[in-house]
């Protein structure tokens, strides 16, 4: 069975479509969990994050981020595993740290190294 760890930020883990994506996988013989980072990359807290979520995805075979996140790129080259970003349009301008235009150039390398980007269109995933 392959395994699959669900990163996403603690505030929007019990949104429908989370539970849904989840239940999909499932369906398909994945084993999924998720995992609910509560701060964002660079930070100090979120380096202790980054070490939690290392032992936790140590079993996953893949790992799952949504909004184009840099946890989910800081972490699957660490661990040296694939990597699939769910980007759903404008959502990404929204959530996370598009706001702060410092960290763009990190968001646009996590979007450029992903294994597979989900995205609601050609417009959104380029």
């Amino acid at each position: 069975m392959i395994n699959v760890g669900i990163i996403t930020y603690r505030e929007i883990t019990r949104r429908s479509w989370i539970q849904r994506y989840s239940n999909i996988l499932t369906r398909f013989e994945f084993n999924v969990s998720v995992y609910r980072i509560s701060h964002n990359i660079p930070s100090f807290s979120g380096i202790i994050e980054i070490l939690n979520i290392l032992r936790w995805c140590k079993d996953k075979n893949i790992i799952y981020g949504w909004f184009a996140y840099p946890m989910t790129l800081i972490i699957s080259k660490i661990l040296m595993k694939p990597y699939i970003l769910n980007i759903v349009g404008w959502k990404v301008a929204l959530y996370g740290l598009a706001k702060n235009p410092l960290y763009r150039p990190l968001i646009s390398y996590t979007l450029k190294e992903a294994y597979s980007l989900i995205a609601i269109s050609n417009a959104a995933k380029n």
